[in-house]
C-alpha cells in the first residue's frame, strides 16, 4: 500500500516556515534595536513604538515566506500566520503589551505580505 498525501501539507507546511520566518526576524530585529537604543540618548522614548515596528516588518516577512512556500491563497495563509505568532506572543508575553494598534499592525502586515508573497 503506498502512503496517501495528507490535504493541505503544503500549507501547513508554509505556515510553519511563514512562522519560523517571524520568530527569526523578531529575534534579530530585537538585537538590532536594543543595541540602536543602547547607543543613543533616546532610551524609552520610542519602545513602543519600536516594538509595532518590530513586529510588523517580522509579520510582513513572514506572511511574504508563506505566500512564496504556498504559491497560492496568500492573504488567507498569511492571517493564519499573523493570527497564530500574535497568539504566540500571547503566551509568550503573558498577554501584556499585545492591544490595540500593534495587533491591527500584525496581522494586516501578515495578510499584505502573504499577498505580496503570491505574485
Amino acid at each position: 500500500m503506498g502512503a496517501y498525501p495528507v490535504a493541505g501539507g503544503n500549507k501547513i507546511k508554509a505556515i510553519l516556515t511563514g512562522l519560523a520566518v517571524v520568530i527569526v526576524c523578531m529575534i534579530l530585529l530585537s538585537l538590532l534595536v536594543s543595541l540602536i537604543v543602547y547607543l543613543t540618548p533616546a532610551k524609552d522614548l520610542i519602545l513602543d513604538k519600536l516594538a509595532v515596528l518590530i513586529s510588523g516588518i517580522s509579520l510582513f516577512f513572514g506572511g511574504l515566506a508563506v505566500g512564496l512556500s504556498a504559491g497560492e491563497k496568500g492573504l488567507v495563509l498569511g492571517l493564519i500566520t499573523a493570527v497564530l505568532a500574535v497568539l504566540l506572543l500571547f503566551l509568550v508575553n503573558g498577554g501584556s503589551g499585545l492591544l490595540g494598534m500593534k495587533v491591527v499592525v500584525c496581522i494586516v502586515a501578515g495578510g499584505l505580505g502573504g499577498v505580496i508573497g503570491v505574485r
